[in-house]
């Protein structure tokens, strides 16, 4: 029986942001302990092998990873994949690769980085999964990127790994494990993509930016766990919640700046509403605010579904907002949206630009 091998590369340094692979997370992990993790959940991996370079001032993260190989209790499972540490060169990253998968004997290696802690084990599982089905010797998702970057997962087989080993002889192709691969005819290569291209969203951690970004993921990822969208003509008492939110909004926010209008209006407006979907946002059973999604074009100057969003203001700033824009964007699929958003409103601009959305003219637009 093969043996399929996700092997992490991971070291101390770095020039733009030192020892990041050990910052904390939300989760109550570092950053090596997460991707370990998550590399855990790939379905088809048989073991995961963290490796390391040998340097002095890497012994640290080795010792991170003896960690999270023990096993944390509150964060690892035993019927998951065991984890091994290898140490290796730190610039010939390739023979690196190459000592970590002969340790563990493996017949198919997975190529994850460390600096990546929002890998998709999901979409990991895919691409493995090409590669075997396909009889490929090297399969990724970056051969065309359509997944954000940080999404990065490369699959080759131990045959292709050994003969890339005894024919790269430069030093960038030492460093780049598979760049002689995907640059060299002679290998049956594939790239696994998604239909949606989201390659502009960047999920991966080399400066102190990205830092904040992947936290406000995981912090809106963690918001999603508790909310929920419920659709207004399926709540009894929405009419009042949504004249509620109106009267709440501050007007420095409005687009239109139009007055509040007659209850009876209100509630003809709400019964019949011209939308793709309206929902109010419930968190733990409290309705907290209110989104929708229009049919396409919301306008001339919008060519797209336009997304709107009101929330609360005790609930502002709390992940409630980018969590239910992206369950609305889960149940409403493969569009291109837009929001038409206040100048004065910088909350809301920061927000949707940290999902991905683009700012065009006068708009926010994504997809």
């Amino acid at each position: 029986m093969s043996t399929t091998a996700c092997i992490i590369q991971a070291r101390l340094g770095s020039t733009r942001l030192p020892a990041k692979v050990l910052l904390p997370l939300p989760t109550g992990r570092t950053v090596l302990e997460e991707v370990i993790h998550r590399c855990r959940q790939i379905k088809g991996v048989d073991v995961v092998v963290v490796a390391v370079a040998d340097d002095a001032g890497s012994d640290i993260v080795a010792q991170n990873a003896e960690f999270a190989a023990r096993g944390a209790p509150s964060a690892y499972n035993d019927s998951l994949p065991p984890v091994r540490v290898v140490r290796g060169p730190e610039r010939d990253v390739l023979k690196r690769y190459v000592m970590a998968a002969e340790e563990v004997k493996a017949d198919i290696i997975m190529r994850v980085t460390a600096d990546c802690p929002l890998v998709d084990p999901e979409v990991c599982a895919e691409v493995l999964s090409q590669l075997k089905n396909d009889g490929l010797d090297y399969c990724s998702n970056v051969h065309p990127r359509t997944f954000p970057k940080g999404f990065d997962v490369e699959c080759l087989t131990m045959e292709t790994l050994k003969r890339v080993d005894q024919l790269a002889t430069s030093d960038d192709c030492r460093e780049h494990v598979t760049l002689y691969v995907y640059t060299t005819e002679g290998f049956k290569r594939d790239n696994y993509q998604q239909n949606v291209d989201r390659s502009h969203v960047r999920l991966t951690l080399d400066i102190l930016e990205d830092y904040r970004t992947i936290w406000n993921e995981f912090e809106i990822r963690r918001a999603i766990r508790s909310t929920s969208l419920i659709d207004v003509a399926e709540h009894a008492f929405a009419e009042r919640i949504l004249w509620d939110i109106l009267e709440a909004r501050p007007p420095e926010f409005s687009i239109s700046h139009k007055a509040m209008p007659p209850w009876e209006d209100h509630c003809e407006f709400v019964r019949n509403h011209p939308y793709e979907a309206f929902y109010l946002i419930v968190v733990d059973g409290r309705p907290v605010g209110k989104i929708y999604l229009t049919f396409p074009p919301a306008a001339p100057s919008l060519p797209g579904n336009e997304i709107g969003i009101d929330l609360f203001p005790d609930a502002a700033g709390k992940g409630y907002g980018p969590a239910a824009v992206k369950l609305l964007m889960e149940k409403h699929s493969e569009r291109r949206y837009v929001a038409n958003i206040s100048p004065n409103n910088e909350r809301s601009r920061r927000m949707f630009q940290r999902l991905g959305f683009a700012h065009v003219q006068d708009t926010f637009a994504l997809g």
